[in-house]
């Protein structure tokens, strides 16, 4: 028995609790030893093709109509559906306490 694993953090674990160790190296796996490389596993690619019952046209066209921004030199009414009134808030006044004057009694000598 080592003096390493006599000690209780290292017993415990506590030792890599706060260190980045085991993600960087383990990749997020637990570092307890029990993790076993199951060694490079190929994905298998499977190509899905459905038939269509009429025919289509390729490559199919497609129109975009982009609209470029430009200044009007003249107002345009925007009508209003509805207009409703909006409260807006008006300052009020607040009561504001003042303080009262308190006498403090001052320390005074106590004979030890």
């Amino acid at each position: 028995v080592t003096e390493r694993e006599t000690d209780v953090h290292y017993k415990r674990g506590v030792g890599q609790a706060f260190s980045y160790a085991h993600v960087i190296h383990d990749h997020g796996r637990p570092s307890n030893g029990h993790y076993k490389s199951r060694g490079h596993v190929q994905d298998a690619v499977i190509q899905v093709t459905k038939q269509v019952p009429y025919p289509v046209l390729q490559p199919y066209a497609i129109t975009v109509e982009k609209h470029i921004p430009y200044p009007v030199s003249f107002p345009v009414a925007v009508p209003v559906d509805r207009p409703y009134p909006v409260h807006v808030p008006k300052p009020y006044l607040v009561p504001v306490e003042r303080p009262v004057p308190v006498t403090v009694a001052r320390p005074y000598p106590v004979p030890v």
